[in-house]
């Protein structure tokens, strides 16, 4: 046992997974390397120390990710196209998302409380209540979207990039009133202890 502990040990100047690019050269010393460990001893080929370089992966999935951005939007850099797309999605969820997740956080309790309690029309009560309730909150959200190109520009923001953002906003607003229905849905069902589909 001690002879396969200080075979695991690692120092503080010896790195834990060992250089891939190197063992990706020459697999056969890290295989006879006496740093090597196998991934759950059931493959003696595959060691922790044959990982591929996290750094690779990500410099190429980045690459990969910008090419796609640049190439879709004519005459805008990456950067800008990301920038769009953070300030879109940043808003998207602090304004909208969060009606209707902490909206039906509500139909949680009140649901499961009204479940227990064998009151199920309650239940039913409470599903009604939350939706037209978090319809009715969605309304400021909505016509915020609707019109936020001139809040961003008095924010600061470059006029492209709010043109294009109020633009992504007004195509969510169809869709957010069906995803408010569905989180509240998925609650009602949540608390009663419906999580799979019946078998019929």
């Amino acid at each position: 046992m001690g002879s396969k502990a200080s075979h695991l040990s690692a120092s503080e100047t010896q790195p834990l997974l060992g250089d891939a690019r190197s063992n990706a050269r020459s697999p056969s010393s890290s295989s006879s390397s006496n740093h090597s460990v196998t991934v759950a001893d059931e493959s003696p080929d595959a060691s922790v120390t044959d990982l591929p370089d996290q750094a690779l992966i990500s410099h190429g999935l980045g690459a990969l990710v910008s090419s796609l951005l640049v190439d879709s939007v004519p005459g805008m850099s990456a950067a800008g196209r990301w920038a769009e797309a953070h300030l879109e999605f940043t808003l998207t969820i602090a304004q909208g998302w969060c009606v209707a997740l902490g909206g039906t956080t509500a139909l949680d309790t009140l649901g499961s409380q009204a479940f227990t309690g064998g009151d199920r029309l309650a239940v039913s009560v409470h599903l009604q209540r939350c939706l037209v309730l978090l319809w009715l909150l969605f309304i400021p959200v909505a016509i915020l979207w609707a019109f936020i190109e001139p809040v961003l520009l008095a924010l600061g923001q470059e006029q492209r990039l709010s043109h294009d953002v109020q633009s992504f906003l007004r195509i969510l607003i169809v869709g957010a009133p069906g995803y408010i229905g569905f989180e509240s849905v998925k609650k009602y069902l949540q608390c009663q202890g419906i999580l799979h589909l019946s078998r019929s």
